[in-house]
């Protein structure tokens, strides 16, 4: 598959009428078509926005990742925002960071529970 089938595929919100101007965007920057269906399905639209999101150490899945823009009042990825102009880098990696922690903190409880199951089922006291 090609760039250019890739922004076919994902239709005229990807490449807004020009195909080819979108492709040689996205080729320039170093994006094969995997990469742009990566960006795209995060909803980077911009190759640009996809080279500083990267830079800036977030992968596409870390940029899909859902989030309430600070401007603009709305909820969407947070490639979608950054592409918007609605945050900046340094909130969008802020986003991805709290949901990392968040993600972390909720680990931990699992595994506290887990271990009080396990040892309510032995029979044991739980603290």
């Amino acid at each position: 598959m090609t760039i250019e089938d890739t922004l076919d595929n994902f239709g005229e919100w990807a490449h807004g009428g020009d195909i080819g101007g979108v492709v040689a965007e996205w080729a320039a920057a170093g994006f094969d078509a995997n990469d742009v269906a990566a960006w795209l399905d995060a909803r980077c639209v911009y190759a640009e926005a996809a080279l500083e999101l990267q830079a800036a150490g977030l992968t596409p899945n870390d940029a899909m990742r859902k989030w309430d823009a600070p401007v603009g009042g709305y909820t969407d990825t947070v490639a979608y925002i950054y592409c918007n102009g609605d945050c900046t880098i340094e909130q969008a990696q802020a986003a991805v960071a709290d949901d990392d922690d968040a993600y972390a903190l909720c680990a931990a409880f699992r595994s506290i529970a887990e271990s009080m199951v396990a040892e309510f089922k032995q029979g044991r006291e739980v603290n």
